[in-house]
């Protein structure tokens, strides 16, 4: 995702006031790539595909798309708040969050549809460490969710389908050792779960209530 220190690839000039880049992916790259609206719209009217990744690219120049404008809102601080595209008042494409403090330090990213949160968001500590990844489909929790923690190492792995806890569930220590395991259905506890402590905890749910409980020596 784009910084400030990002320059259009196709003129390689900055980000200006009358120089906007556009806020979303228009071809197949795997990453977004900055490029001024006007040097797109240049593009796209000669060429059909992506020079870097030789897809075709899907954002049509339609007269209702072209009409985009940037928002930027500020803390009291002075200090940046958040960016973006609204295409017809809706946000679109990538918006970014900031924490309030000097320096731009990113809080959260990601894309927006129509207004909606859609595919990969990210959210950082002040640090600038990863914190949250998350997916979402027009709006909703949908795919693999990962925390972190402060120190970098993994602490949750699940996922979501339609908003809800759906499947495996993982929980480790900071040190990365496994601290619980089950599987959820829909955002109720299911099956078989396990606990690792100083012992070793066998938990059984039926519809998010315990069953029966086992425990073992964790050597």
């Amino acid at each position: 995702m784009a910084d400030e220190t990002d320059i259009c690839y196709i003129c390689n000039v900055g980000e200006k006031d009358d120089m906007k880049f556009m806020m979303e992916k228009q071809c197949g790259c795997t990453t977004w790539h900055p490029i001024h609206w006007s040097c797109f719209k240049v593009v796209r009217e000669k060429k059909d595909t992506c020079d870097l990744c030789k897809y075709k690219y899907t954002f049509q120049l339609t007269s209702n798309k072209l009409i985009q404008d940037y928002q930027k809102s500020y803390y009291l601080s002075g200090n940046i708040e958040s960016k973006g595209a609204l295409i017809d008042g809706k946000k679109s494409g990538l918006w970014v969050y900031y924490y309030d403090k000097p320096g731009k330090n990113k809080q959260l990213e990601g894309y927006y549809v129509n207004g909606q949160k859609h595919d990969l968001w990210r959210e950082y500590y002040e640090s600038g460490k990863l914190k949250v990844e998350i997916r979402y489909n027009k709006g909703g929790l949908f795919g693999e969710m990962k925390e972190y923690y402060k120190s970098g190492s993994l602490k949750i792995h699940t996922q979501y389908v339609y908003g809800k806890l759906l499947g495996f569930y993982k929980k480790y220590y900071e040190s990365g050792a496994l601290n619980e395991e089950g599987n959820y259905q829909y955002d109720k506890k299911e099956g078989k779960w396990k606990k690792y402590e100083t012992v070793v905890t066998d938990i059984e749910y039926v519809n998010g209530e315990v069953v029966s409980t086992d425990q073992k020596s964790s050597n």
